[in-house]
């Protein structure tokens, strides 16, 4: 194999590793973004926290329901019971029990209001729960399937690897050396010649330059200084 034809080769290997280790970074990379799932997470976290609160006012406010209610009902087992004759002391009595059954509305109309308050909360949680399950089984798929990818990936980067390394030991190390600073400097180090054209640069070779290449030597384009290679 000529020297230009290895260092083409050599080109085609790095160029495939490069493509490939540039997929793995990807994939590595998505797979550690657990982000949205995070996000959703959090979201439904956070409704629920809210539930939990709404659910303990609502608690404490049945509590001082029920304990208005058993004053009420205290106080109003007093007032006809009859032992009370006294008119103001009546009076009295009859304005604590007003008093009383005024609060107890008004903390019923909160109780109210709290269920309505707990039910849009309790919708919203069925709402991100569903959301949440469908974006984890999404996610895992996606995972599952990108783990599957890497596996073939490494392999194949293992693979192109150990080409490259037996491919470096038989190129002249002169010629390798011309082949890294190009390829540092341009990116592609070797460019094929097609009906006289280097397609580098896409310039017309000299007949010159055609016969060397031709005839098989390490021959640098004039205009783009690119290693030229003719199949």
């Amino acid at each position: 194999m000529s020297v230009v034809k290895s260092l083409y080769e050599l080109q085609e290997l790095d160029e495939a590793l490069a493509a490939d280790e540039r997929r793995l970074a990807q994939i590595r990379a998505e797979l550690a973004d657990d982000r949205e799932v995070v996000t959703a997470r959090t979201r439904l976290d956070t409704e629920l926290t809210v539930q939990a609160g709404l659910q303990k006012v609502q608690h404490d406010l049945e509590w001082v329901i029920e304990d208005l209610t058993g004053k009420i009902d205290k106080a109003q087992e007093e007032l006809y019971s009859g032992r009370i004759r006294n008119p103001k002391e009546l009076s009295n009595l009859e304005q604590e029990v007003a008093t009383l059954k005024t609060n107890r509305s008004g903390r019923e109309d909160e109780a109210i209001e709290l269920m309505e308050q707990l039910e849009s909360a309790g919708s919203r949680i069925a709402e991100l729960k569903a959301a949440l399950a469908t974006l984890e089984a999404t996610w895992q798929a996606r995972q599952a399937d990108l783990l599957k990818e890497q596996v073939t990936l490494e392999a194949a980067v293992a693979d192109l690897g150990q080409q490259r390394t037996a491919l470096l030991g038989q190129i002249d190390p002169e010629a390798l050396r011309c082949y890294r600073e190009l390829r540092g400097q341009k990116g592609m180090a070797v460019a094929r010649v097609d009906q006289g054209i280097c397609l580098g640069c896409r310039l017309s070779l000299s007949n010159a330059e055609l016969q060397r290449v031709r005839g098989g030597d390490l021959t640098q384009c004039t205009s783009c200084g690119r290693i030229l290679f003719l199949r």
